[in-house]
């Protein structure tokens, strides 16, 4: 039995102890309730005056359809208001059941989670991403943005624009004069590599082009609009021509090579003194009217709509020939892309001393325009990564973000028409259910969880 020197100890036994604390959580829990109760009941008086409070957001299960747009579990819902300017989740799709065998649309359940906001109300969209570089681009280079960089670069350009022009003028132009050659030798070596090819690519054109397209078209249209502007000035030229010949000198001279004891050349001589002393002066004495009269038939010929237009398919007809265009391809490949004496010119041209030095100054003009568009593009480390620049990280890197769904107001869509229109009555014929279909028009992803604020 426990003596008045001994009660210490056993009140301060360790099973003693835990059971005081025990004790007294339970009476702090209990306290704090009443507490609260007692608060928020308060008077009638109070409780209307007040605003509701919310403990909790509201959950309940929502019955929609898919209709040719592809969604699966977990895809999230965003929503926002006619009088909002920011997107948030309101819920997710928690059930899916594929029913497109039949008619291309998918029974589904979205967990919503927005409350005093009727579902059925509202226009239903499904976004998708697919990763390419357009898609990259846009997010990259909203509208206002891309106004931005060009304002920038417009800038540099008009402060800096001629002194890099001088600089990198010279270098350019020796690439070009010394490119030539090499790239000429490239293509005659891959032209001879390929010689039966393009020779059996040459015969089958010809016989599909040339003669079947080409030559009628010669016959018919070009051949008028030569006639009718070189005609006089031949005939012109034909008789001075006549003129000056001299029938005996020819006639005699033929005669006397017809000889056994003649030279055999006499009338080639002739007609070499002919055409050195009569034919060319009479040709350039008429060499004016020579020009004119062809440029007035390449005119004729540019300006001819049937010629333009037949042309234009011939050249279409060729370019659009899948032998032409490997072809090309391969000339141009071994050419310039795998030439590697080019390759060689190049490195010389641009790592030289001179080279060097131009592109360093160019570099200090560049470098603070570059720097700005760094910072505009994907953030500083002042404010945080970028929100677009975010978006493409997560989906770009973390295959995130490539599928969702918004809700909206009817009246935020141009001419915005009643909901009912998008959205279907429900079996039971008393409601609307909503139908979720593919959005015309693409967005990013409405909300960013990568970037800093």
């Amino acid at each position: 039995m426990p003596t008045l020197f001994s009660m210490p100890d056993a009140l301060f036994s360790s099973f003693n102890i835990r059971r005081s604390i025990g004790a007294g959580m339970w009476v702090v829990i209990v306290a704090s309730a009443v507490a609260a109760y007692d608060r928020l009941k308060g008077d009638r008086t109070d409780a209307a005056s007040s605003p509701k409070v919310t403990w909790f957001t509201p959950v309940r299960d929502i019955d929609a359809h898919a209709v040719d747009a592809d969604v699966r579990i977990g895809d999230p819902v965003f929503y926002r208001g006619p009088s909002s300017d920011a997107w948030v989740q309101a819920g997710y799709i928690s059930d899916v059941t594929d029913d497109r065998s039949a008619n291309q649309r998918q029974d589904m359940r979205i967990r919503w989670y927005v409350d005093g906001v009727a579902p059925q109300t509202l226009v239903w969209e499904s976004h998708r991403t697919t990763g390419s570089l357009q898609e990259v681009v846009q997010t990259m280079l909203p509208p206002e943005k891309r106004q931005r960089i060009q304002s920038q670069i417009q800038q540099l350009l008009k402060q800096n624009g001629q002194e890099m022009t001088e600089l990198l003028q010279p270098l350019v132009r020796e690439s070009l004069v010394r490119s030539l050659p090499v790239i000429e030798r490239g293509v005659r070596r891959s032209m001879a590599e390929h010689s039966d090819q393009w020779q059996g690519l040459a015969g089958r054109l010809q016989t599909e082009i040339l003669d079947q397209r080409i030559m009628p078209l010669a016959k018919q249209e070009m051949m008028p609009i030569v006639r009718r502007h070189g005609q006089p000035i031949t005939e012109s030229i034909g008789r001075e021509l006549w003129d000056r010949a001299s029938l005996w000198r020819f006639g005699w001279r033929a005669l006397y090579d017809q000889t056994p004891l003649g030279e055999r050349s006499l009338v080639k001589e002739e007609w070499q003194r002919f055409v050195d002393e009569e034919a060319v002066p009479v040709f350039e004495d008429h060499l004016d009217e020579i020009v004119v009269a062809v440029q007035n038939t390449m005119s004729d010929v540019a300006a001819n709509p049937v010629i333009r237009q037949e042309l234009a398919s011939v050249a279409g007809t060729i370019a659009d020939d899948p032998e032409a265009q490997r072809l090309l391809k391969t000339v141009l490949r071994e050419s310039i892309v795998e030439n590697q004496e080019l390759r060689t010119l190049w490195k010389e041209i641009w790592t030289s001393p001179d080279a060097v030095a131009a592109l360093d100054r160019v570099g200090d003009r560049v470098e603070p325009v570059v720097r700005q568009i760094g910072d505009l593009l994907f953030g500083t480390p002042e404010q945080g990564i970028d929100p677009n620049f975010a978006r493409v990280l997560r989906n770009q890197i973390l295959r995130k973000d490539r599928r969702w769904i918004v809700a909206f107001d009817p009246s935020m869509r141009a001419g915005g028409a009643d909901a009912t229109s998008f959205n279907e009555m429900t079996p039971a014929g008393d409601s609307y259910r909503p139908v979720v279909r593919p959005a015309q028009t693409s967005m990013p992803y409405p909300v960013v969880y990568l970037a800093s604020e």
